[in-house]
């Protein structure tokens, strides 16, 4: 994929989360409230096809509305490479099985996608 001149801006310091389990929700919870207390604005994103996948719908959404309450941002698809310049190619599910492919620029990546 190349970029179009279409690629989401950055407007302030962003920080990216891989994964989406109890890990990531919680070091993302955690960052976003020690930002706010240091009076930073970063922006928090995560990077999961779904948050806590292990746990029921009902856990899952609260979690959801929690984080985004915090001011975290939660992209619903998976990391399919690391482009030069910072920026990540993200992969989202689409209609009728299709996939859409995005591009998000980031300051930091970490990656919290646990064991198997």
């Amino acid at each position: 994929y190349e970029g179009d001149g279409n690629d989401e801006p950055l407007t302030r310091k962003t920080l990216a989360i891989v994964g989406g389990g109890a890990t990531a929700c919680e070091l993302g919870q955690a960052l976003a409230r020690l930002m706010k207390q240091q009076q930073r604005q970063k922006r928090i994103v995560l990077i999961a096809p779904q948050l806590l996948p292990n746990e029921d719908d009902t856990l899952s959404k609260a979690a959801k509305e929690m984080l985004i309450s915090e001011g975290i941002e939660h992209i619903a698809g998976r990391l399919e490479d690391i482009l030069p310049d910072k920026r990540l190619l993200i992969s989202k599910p689409g209609e009728e099985n299709s996939t859409t492919m995005t591009i998000h620029a980031v300051d930091a990546l970490m990656v919290c996608i646990g064991r198997s």
